[in-house]
């Protein structure tokens, strides 16, 4: 059985739903399944995000040697099981793809980057304010050391919530 696990930019959710996936096969004897991730909308050779690297090593899965590659038509026709990470996802693949459309099922599984985009704007993120020449200069937050570590301690917590989703739909839709 091959599988194809897609998200937006096979950095976060993909790469974690795959080395899941990966573990959980393992564990059950089946060395012949193999399991590959891919994105819908992004570059190869992008690194994991460094949250979803530290989510999953404290699983014990390494995923810092990953690399982000885009889904090819080659990958979908050769799946004989897709897991995208959301219905949307899934009605655009289908879309462009009918063939593939049996394959398809969607884990509905939030973006966790996005779920903090509004903590990286409020506390994070350096706001920008455009100058009379058009230019934009950065206005500097003040944050002290242990807001920072809060923060990205909310932050990591978004990716294991992630993580730990991921690992319960895998586990209820393969039937290992």
């Amino acid at each position: 059985m091959n599988y194809l696990i897609l998200c937006t930019g096979n950095t976060c959710r993909s790469p974690m739903a795959a080395a899941i996936l990966q573990q959980m096969l393992k564990e059950k004897g089946d060395t012949s399944s193999g399991v590959i991730s891919a994105g819908l909308q992004t570059i190869d050779g992008l690194p994991a995000n460094p949250n979803a690297v530290a989510a999953m090593k404290e699983w014990g899965m390494d995923l810092s040697g990953h690399r982000s590659r885009q889904v090819t038509p080659f990958l979908l026709k050769e799946a004989h099981r897709i897991f995208v990470m959301t219905p949307t996802q899934a009605r655009t693949l289908v879309g462009g793809m009918p063939l593939v459309g049996d394959k398809v099922t969607s884990l509905d599984v939030a973006d966790p980057f996005g779920q903090d985009l509004d903590t990286y704007r409020t506390f994070v993120a350096m706001p920008s304010r455009r100058e009379e020449n058009g230019s934009y200069r950065d206005i500097v937050h003040p944050i002290t050391a242990e807001a920072r570590r809060a923060i990205e301690a909310a932050i990591l917590d978004t990716y294991r919530r992630c993580r730990d989703q991921l690992k319960e739909k895998l586990e209820k839709l393969v039937n290992l």
